[in-house]
């Protein structure tokens, strides 16, 4: 098999934004997302913004799927940054008041040629940047982003990526942690047929995805093949057993599961609001952004 030839990896991130007050506060929230340019695609996997007003005190939750990546984050209310490590499970985030906030999704196999530490050791952690040595993050991202919300547009996501790109450590990738990717992507998840296809022992890939991955190379391979299934449950009619067979699920129960165990959602609730957003385009952009 040639791991060179195998679907990309292309997270999505349907997040929920729902108010926890009584009655509910009013959100004005928006998610974008910005491809990265030319040239640093091997590199970044997007940039992104969350940006928008919450009118009182109450607290709003922003929900997160585990994508198997991990970002660089800026705060531009804090004026930090920070780490967003890989996330084995969905996770959900409180916020309140004004928000503006631009990220950068890494590669998967990439977070260690950035911050010289094992991915593991900031799984489910969000580190600032100062905590890990990367203090000199803040000022790149305070220079190529503005607090103002309609300052932040495809030049400035641009610029930022290749910033941020040009910090990269080649000397510190390990090719052998985007072999373990391809072959998950192109084996459907499977942990066995990723061995195979590297030549590496299980033991060996339990090593590369711990250190160089932040998860196992199951639950990777598990998050893996969900967002291969995601954009199909997302817009597709076809039947879940369809959509299950499709994607090396045992059936559509099995798939149903690892929906709800992995995002806190079953496939049936996360189709249906992606038709909720189409129905209402004046909430576009505000909360849900899918392909």
């Amino acid at each position: 098999m040639n791991l060179r030839n195998h679907p990309r990896h292309r997270p999505v991130q349907p997040w929920i934004g729902t108010s926890k007050a009584q009655p509910p506060v009013k959100e004005d929230l928006q998610y974008r997302e910005f491809a990265p340019p030319t040239g640093v695609e091997d590199i970044l996997l997007v940039v992104w913004t969350l940006t928008g007003q919450s009118a009182g005190a109450a607290p709003f939750s922003y929900h997160v799927v585990p994508d198997g990546c991990s970002d660089l984050i800026f705060d531009h209310e804090s004026g930090e940054g920070f780490i967003f490590g890989t996330a084995s499970n969905a996770k959900t985030v409180e916020m309140s008041g004004r928000v503006s906030i631009v990220g950068v999704r890494l590669q998967p196999h990439l977070l260690p040629a950035f911050t010289g530490i094992p991915a593991c050791a900031v799984r489910n952690s969000e580190p600032s940047f100062d905590e890990v040595s990367m203090d000199a993050m803040n000022d790149l991202f305070a220079r190529h982003t503005a607090a103002e919300n309609d300052r932040f547009d495809v030049p400035e996501a641009n610029a930022l990526a290749h910033a941020v790109a040009a910090r990269l450590r080649p000397e510190r990738i390990n090719p052998r942690a985007q072999w373990l990717i391809s072959a998950l992507l192109h084996g459907g998840g499977s942990v066995d047929c990723a061995a195979r296809a590297t030549g590496f022992s299980v033991r060996q890939l339990q090593r590369i995805a711990q250190r160089e991955l932040g998860l196992s190379p199951k639950r990777m391979g598990r998050i893996l093949r969900l967002h291969q299934a995601f954009p199909q449950v997302l817009g597709s009619n076809e039947s879940h057993a369809l959509i299950a067979a499709d994607h090396g699920y045992a059936d559509q129960a099995h798939m149903i599961r690892e929906f709800t165990s992995l995002t806190g959602y079953s496939p049936g609730f996360w189709h249906s609001r992606r038709m909720s957003d189409l129905s209402n385009p004046n909430e576009a952009g505000k909360g849900n952004v899918f392909p």
